[in-house]
């Protein structure tokens, strides 16, 4: 599924912004519980969540706009990391590939998984303690 969201996107995030925006969805998603590498939320993560501008937060909660897990995983593989979202039946990858239009664009690669997953895991390669970065 293409997001359609450029590979130059908010270029002067860092990885830091990335893990950063993770850690207050699984803040606000609490409770949470966040590893080298990994964040887990109780919350499970909609499919609906993929698309920009969906969210779950009401208007008075920060990330109301539904953008900042989308733009934390595209910083994240944009900068070589690997990203991976367990949540209910589905298994999403995202990846930078070409577009319809020849441009490189964040898409998802969404499987369905026999097992079922309990709220919400985010896993990276990214080997750092994500606690650093609040």
């Amino acid at each position: 599924m293409d997001s359609l969201i450029s590979v130059n996107y908010v270029k002067d995030w860092t990885v830091e912004n990335a893990v950063r925006e993770l850690l207050q969805n699984a803040i606000d998603a609490a409770p949470f519980e966040v590893g080298t590498g990994w964040i887990h939320s109780s919350k499970q993560l909609e499919l609906d969540a993929l698309l920009m501008g969906e969210s779950t937060k009401t208007a008075d909660q920060l990330g109301k706009f539904g953008e900042g897990l989308k733009l934390a995983m595209l910083v994240l593989i944009r900068n070589g990391y690997t990203v991976q979202i367990s949540s209910g039946h589905h298994v999403i990858t995202p990846t930078l590939q070409e577009s319809f239009n020849g441009k490189t664009t964040m898409q998802y690669r969404i499987h369905h998984s026999d097992e079922y997953h309990e709220g919400c895991t985010i896993l990276t390669d990214l080997d750092a303690d994500w606690y650093q970065y609040l």
